[in-house]
C-alpha cells in the first residue's frame, strides 16, 4: 500500500513537461520555464506533488507563455549537479537559460500562482476568502449558532498539511459565500492551545463539522448523554490529567486543592464533554481523509444539504430527494385516487414469514393487497415525519408549498408549472442563488410529475 502511494505521488501529470539532458535547453530558450527539480526518494517531494500538479494545471491554458516542468534528480543527475541543486524539492524560473530565479517563498498554490503570473504577465485574479478566524473568544458564538453549518479546520503554523489546506478552504468558502447558513472557520490551534486541549486534537489539520440544528436534534443529544459510571470515570481521569500538570508546573498542594474543580466545570456540562456538547455535537463529524476542494464541497453538501459543485455552480439534481420520494408517490395515488401497485417483493416476503412461522393459516392471496389508495390523511403524516430528514430548508419549504398548490388547485396544476420554471431557467439571467432555487422547484416538481 505504501509502495502504491508512493508510485501514485509521481505518476506524471499532461500539464507537466518532463525535462532531461537531451531536451532542457531546448525547453528553457523557447519560452519562460519553472521547473520543479525532485529526488523519487524526497518525502518533501512527495508532499508538494499534488501542489505542483495544480499549478500546472492552472496554467495550461497559458502553454504558450509558459512552461511547467520538472527534472528527476535521480535519472538527471549531471543536469542536476550544473544547475547547482543542493536540496529537493527545488524550483527555480527561467526567463532565459541564462537568467535562472530560485524560488525561496512558501510552496503553497496561491504564493505560487502569484510568482509565475507575476514574471510572466499573465492576469492573476487573487484568490479570494470567506473563511472566518476563530478563537477562544468567539469559538463558541459560530458553532453554537443554531442556524448555522460551520466547518472548522484546527491548524499549526507549522504544518505542511494545514498550508495546502488553507487555499481550499478559501476556495471553498467562495463557492458558499452567498449560503447564510454555512460558515468555513480557522483556529490556529497553538496560538489557541489552552482552549483547544478540550477537544483532544492528535494530528493537524483536523477538520470538524457543526451542524445547524433540526427537528430530533435534542432525541440525538440525550442518546449521547453520559451515564454516571462514565462522568466518574472522566472526573477522575481530568483530575490525574489536571494533577499531573499541576505538578509539571511545581504548583503547591493548597493551590491544587483549590483549582481541581476547574477543568470539571470546563469540560463536563449536563452530561456532556463540552466538545460533545456543543450545539447537537449528536451530529458533529470529522472530515478524514482526502480534503481536496471536492471533497470538501462533497461533504458539505451531504451534511449541510447544500447542492453546490466544486466550479461554483449547481448540481443538476438539486431538490431531488429519495428520502422522501415514496412518499411523494404515495400523495400523488392519494390526489388522484389510483391504487398503489403491491410490491414486487412482496410474495418473497411472505413466503420467508411463512416458513419461519410454519403453524400461520394465511395464504399469500389474503396477504397481498389486490389494489390501495392511500388516504390523504396517511400521506401527509408520512411527509412531515420525513421533512426532517430532507437537510436544505428551501427543498423542504417547496415540497411544502407544492402539496398545498396541488391539494388546492389540482394535479393538473404541476404541468403549467413545469413550462413556466423551465422558460425561467433558459433565460438565462440568473445568478448563482437564483438558479439553484428554481433548479430545487424543478426538481422537486419532476418528483411529483414523473409519478403521473
Amino acid at each position: 500500500m505504501v509502495l502504491a502511494l508512493f508510485l501514485l505521488s509521481f505518476a506524471h501529470s499532461s500539464d507537466i513537461t518532463q525535462l532531461t539532458s537531451e531536451n532542457f535547453e531546448e525547453a528553457v530558450n523557447r519560452q519562460p520555464t519553472l521547473i520543479k527539480y525532485f529526488s523519487q526518494n524526497c518525502f518533501h517531494c512527495i508532499q508538494f506533488a499534488p501542489t505542483y500538479e495544480d499549478l500546472a494545471s492552472h496554467f495550461s491554458s497559458h502553454n504558450d507563455t509558459v512552461t511547467l516542468a520538472e527534472v528527476d534528480c535521480d535519472v538527471n543527475v549531471a543536469l542536476c549537479d550544473k544547475e547547482s541543486i543542493e536540496g529537493y524539492p527545488s524550483l527555480i524560473f527561467y526567463s532565459s537559460i541564462n537568467n535562472p530565479e530560485k524560488f525561496e517563498g512558501e510552496r503553497d498554490y496561491e504564493t505560487l500562482v502569484k510568482f509565475v503570473s507575476e514574471r510572466t504577465g499573465i492576469y492573476h485574479h487573487p484568490l479570494q476568502s470567506n473563511t472566518v478566524t476563530l478563537d477562544a473568544e468567539n469559538y463558541d458564538s459560530v458553532t453554537m449558532d443554531p442556524s448555522k453549518n460551520v466547518l472548522v479546520a484546527f491548524t499549526a503554523p507549522w504544518c505542511t498539511h494545514c498550508k495546502r489546506l488553507k487555499p481550499e478552504l478559501a476556495r471553498a468558502s467562495t463557492i458558499f459565500q452567498d449560503i447564510d447558513d454555512v460558515v468555513i472557520g480557522i483556529i490556529d490551534a497553538e496560538e489557541n492551545r489552552k482552549f483547544c486541549r478540550q477537544f483532544k486534537i492528535e494530528s493537524y489539520p483536523t477538520i470538524l463539522f457543526y451542524p445547524a440544528h433540526r427537528e430530533g436534534d435534542d432525541d440525538k443529544i440525550k442518546a449521547l448523554k453520559l451515564s454516571e459510571e462514565q462522568l466518574v470515570q472522566m472526573e477522575h481521569r481530568l483530575n490525574d490529567e489536571f494533577s499531573q500538570e499541576q505538578q509539571t508546573d511545581k504548583t503547591s498542594q493548597d493551590d491544587l486543592s483549590i483549582q481541581i474543580d476547574t477543568p470539571k466545570e470546563e469540560e463536563i456540562e449536563d452530561g456532556l464533554p463540552a466538545h460533545l456538547r456543543r450545539k447537537g455535537a449528536n451530529l458533529i463529524e470529522t472530515l478524514d481523509g482526502d480534503r481536496s476542494l471536492n471533497s470538501l464541497v462533497d461533504f458539505i453538501n451531504q451534511h449541510a444539504g447544500t447542492y453546490r459543485t466544486f466550479d461554483g455552480g449547481v448540481e443538476e439534481m438539486a431538490g431531488f430527494e429519495e428520502v422522501i420520494s415514496d412518499a411523494i408517490v404515495n400523495l400523488v395515488h392519494a390526489i388522484t385516487q389510483t391504487p398503489l401497485k403491491p410490491s414486487p417483493n412482496t410474495p418473497d416476503d411472505l413466503t420467508v414469514e411463512a416458513e419461519q412461522d410454519p403453524t400461520s393459516t394465511k395464504t399469500h392471496s389474503e396477504d397481498i393487497p389486490t389494489s390501495y389508495i392511500p388516504t390523504m390523511e396517511e400521506v401527509l403524516k408520512e411527509i412531515n415525519e420525513k421533512i426532517p430528514l430532507v437537510l436544505n430548508k428551501y427543498t423542504i419549504k417547496t415540497i411544502r408549498r407544492y402539496v398545498s398548490a396541488i391539494q388546492t388547485k389540482g394535479y393538473s396544476w404541476i404541468q403549467s408549472e413545469a413550462i413556466r420554471l423551465r422558460r425561467i431557467l433558459s433565460s438565462g439571467a440568473l445568478d448563482v442563488q437564483q438558479r439553484m432555487e428554481l433548479t430545487i422547484r424543478m426538481n422537486v416538481l419532476e418528483m411529483f410529475h414523473l409519478q403521473e
